[in-house]
């Protein structure tokens, strides 16, 4: 009965932020999504219960979108040093259906891209980033091509 979670869902109109709570089977609170929008875009924080006092809750991580210029821009941060991926920004042009997504945290990597006369990418090319000998550069993880036939 332990693993059984209970959703409960408010809408508070005068602040203007949703918030989203889970409860296991016994009524004790999991975890709690407030989303709301500021100034900078659409906000998600997402709330766990404190290891120190399980009655209270913690801000464990934050995504923000927001739009310029035809891209979504959303990125992701955690509060807790122990996340593996402590944060992540992912681009998604709304023109070319593009996404971008680049981790940090352990990881680094970026993303270049062959575009090909309509404007599709022909060529996505993952570059991590690499330290060696004092040094630190990027390189080539991993390529994918592909191949569009237009009729």
């Amino acid at each position: 009965m332990g693993e059984c979670f209970k959703k409960q869902l408010r809408k508070r109109p005068t602040t203007g932020k949703t918030v989203e709570s889970r409860y296991d089977g016994y009524g004790s609170l999991q975890s709690k999504e407030i989303i709301y929008q500021d100034k900078t875009g659409k906000v998600t924080e997402s709330w766990r219960p404190s290891k120190i006092d399980i009655n209270q809750l913690e801000l464990s991580s934050k995504t923000v979108t927001t739009e310029i210029k035809g891209q979504l821009w959303e990125t992701y941060n955690c509060i807790k040093e122990k996340d593996p991926v402590c944060g992540r920004l992912e681009v998604f042009d709304k023109s070319t259906k593009l996404r971008l997504r680049v981790e940090y945290g352990a990881t680094v990597l970026k993303y270049d891209y062959e575009f090909d006369s309509n404007g599709n990418w022909t060529q996505k090319t993952e570059l991590q980033q690499v330290k060696k000998f004092g040094k630190t550069y990027f390189e080539p993880n991993q390529i994918i091509a592909r191949e569009i036939n237009y009729y």
